[in-house]
């Protein structure tokens, strides 16, 4: 009886280490970032950073197009690992892709970075004044865990305004000019992960 036990011992160790090791090598990192442009230039928004399932937000402001970030943590927050997996399934299935999209029928509002690194397959949004169906889900994701004042708005209708503005704008028109952007706004953000 005592070998039998001594085998079950040793199998549940096994089992809840093999576990351990497993999640370690898990890796995941997000960075979402928002910055004005327009009239929103000089507002304030909030930086997301998670780092494994440790969520983190400060406030940033762009200023002479150098994204200037507060000292501040302004929510400091664990994920429960069924969230992280959620983003990741949704990243997974698109992997190693950077994503532009913009509406051009706006010119303020504001461009939205997200930045994902899951394991070895890195995923890059840069979304202005409009975002994309994927994203969305891993923003309500976010949105469960942010104060109010910080939560990423962004809807289906953001999403459909912008497609309405190219097909009535756009349609006969070069799509690589829809894909336009301010260099500057990637270098003041920093997202690199």
């Amino acid at each position: 009886m005592g070998s039998i036990n001594r085998k079950i011992l040793l199998l549940i160790i096994y089992t809840f280490v093999s576990a351990n090791l497993f999640a370690q090598a898990q890796s995941f990192r997000l960075r979402y970032h928002l910055v004005g442009l327009g009239s929103n230039q000089y507002s304030s928004f909030p930086v997301i950073v998670i780092d494994s399932t440790q969520l983190q937000v400060k406030l940033s402001r762009v200023v002479k197009n150098k994204a200037k970030l507060s000292g501040v943590i302004k929510c400091k927050v664990k994920m429960r690992q069924t969230s992280i997996d959620s983003i990741a399934s949704l990243v997974d299935r698109i992997s190693d892709t950077s994503i532009v999209l913009r509406n051009p029928c706006i010119l303020s509002g504001g461009l939205h970075r997200m930045a994902i690194v899951h394991n070895t397959n890195r995923i890059s949004y840069r979304l202005e004044n409009t975002f994309d169906r994927t994203a969305l889900k891993i923003a309500f994701i976010l949105n469960e865990y942010l104060p109010d004042d910080c939560r990423i708005y962004a809807d289906e209708k953001y999403i459909s305004d912008a497609e309405e503005c190219i097909r009535k704008y756009y349609k006969d028109d070069d799509p690589s000019l829809i894909m336009l952007s301010f260099s500057w706004v990637e270098d003041a953000l920093g997202l690199d992960l």
